[in-house]
């Protein structure tokens, strides 16, 4: 074997493996989920959302959510929608509008 079809090879193994990977750990799946806010916890960072499903969803702060704008919505009691990563709580809120 050359070391280039080596190279290839490697190449080749790791782009046919790296979406499994991302997939098999969660990061590759955004969700979203609709709801009130019904808790916030400045001190841990989270916070949690009844969701219009009927279940209770607890959220850890992502660098693109504002834990103003979610106390907003819970002293307002005004739906909000939150997008998300993971598969077990809490759960990575990447947005909430």
């Amino acid at each position: 074997m050359t070391a280039r079809f080596r190279l290839v090879l490697f190449c080749a193994l790791f782009l046919l493996g790296l979406p499994l990977a991302l997939s098999a750990c969660g990061g590759a799946s955004k969700q979203s989920i609709n709801g009130q806010v019904t808790a916030v916890d400045a001190t841990a960072r989270t916070f949690t959302l009844a969701g219009n499903d009927g279940k209770n969803y607890v959220f850890k702060f992502g660098s693109g959510v504002d834990i103003v704008h979610i106390k907003e919505h819970m002293d307002g009691k005004k739906e909000i929608k939150v997008e998300y990563t993971g598969t077990t709580a809490p759960y990575e809120a990447s947005s909430a509008d």
